[in-house]
């Protein structure tokens, strides 16, 4: 394994929680990079690069973008609430009572 400037076990990113360091990662030019085991919290272990985590390019097991894709697909019904009785409109300007 490669040595380490920094250690980042038990550091947190994002939802990322480094648990310890594990086989290197090594390039097809031969290089080693060191990779973690982080454990999301969620549950879910990933290993990944010590600098991915601090750049910010990995910050989940990949429950994060499915949180932040269905956040931004659901749709939302708007209402007028103003008189005695509420009149709601659907996504097609449907109006319901």
């Amino acid at each position: 394994m490669v040595k380490v400037k920094e250690d980042l076990t038990k550091r947190v990113f994002d939802k990322l929680t480094v648990i310890k360091q594990v086989a290197d990662y090594i390039t097809p030019q031969g290089n080693h990079h060191a990779q973690w085991l982080c454990i999301c919290e969620c549950g879910n272990e990933i290993i990944t690069l010590g600098s991915r985590l601090k750049n910010k390019q990995v910050r989940s097991c990949g429950c994060l973008a499915k949180e932040l894709m269905s956040k931004r697909l659901k749709k939302y019904n708007t209402y007028d609430i103003t008189a005695e009785y509420g009149i709601g409109y659907l996504d097609d300007n449907t109006e319901f009572y």
